[in-house]
């Protein structure tokens, strides 16, 4: 279950969207490595650790003061029309509890892993060609049995890239509550 704190933090994710995340992490093995992309002030960054404490995870945002002009809040998801800026300082403030967290403040394509991750987790940039290509890099990441799974599916720019990659790799794409998203291998049958 999801700690009520994690609705108190300013998010562009709705009840579902968490519920899904966590339910997507929940079953995880203890000591996972989890990868995240695109972190805002980090609700969902709690949410994965609450579903997986044991996990080490890593977090990776530019925390470029991007501004959004409306955001959720509340066990209720209240949408606040009200700018929010999304930046590391707030971030930092709202996972300072969480351990072994690793942040990495850059572009996602930049960032580079000595490891293999059993979950990533995309949503950062949503334009067609970042999307795009973060699922052809981190793909790579992916240890045997991992999964990626993302947000917005539904965003026309995403859904191309996100549907295109799975056609182009024999996975089925598939839908959580909301606009949360995860491939999953198709079952090809022995000849």
């Amino acid at each position: 279950m999801i700690p009520k704190y994690i609705y108190d933090i300013p998010s562009l994710m709705s009840l579902s969207d968490l519920d899904s995340i966590y339910e997507l992490v929940n079953h995880l093995p203890e000591n996972s490595n989890i990868l995240e992309i695109g972190c805002f002030l980090g609700s969902v960054t709690c949410t994965i650790k609450e579903a997986c404490n044991n996990s080490n995870l890593y977090c990776v945002d530019i925390w470029s003061d991007e501004t959004h002009n409306s955001y959720m809040q509340g066990y209720d998801r209240k949408v606040i029309k009200k700018d929010i800026t999304s930046n590391l300082e707030t971030w930092r403030s709202n996972t300072n509890h969480l351990t072994n967290t690793y942040m990495y403040q850059m572009n996602s394509m930049a960032a580079e892993f000595d490891t293999k991750f059993d979950f990533i987790f995309l949503d950062g940039d949503h334009t067609y060609n970042n999307v795009r290509a973060e699922l052809i890099k981190y793909s790579k990441y992916l240890k045997p049995n991992g999964y990626i799974a993302g947000h917005d599916y539904g965003v026309a720019p995403c859904t191309k890239a996100i549907t295109e990659y799975a056609t182009n790799n024999g996975l089925a794409v598939w839908t959580m509550k909301d606009s949360v998203w995860y491939y999953k291998p198709y079952k090809v049958p022995v000849a």
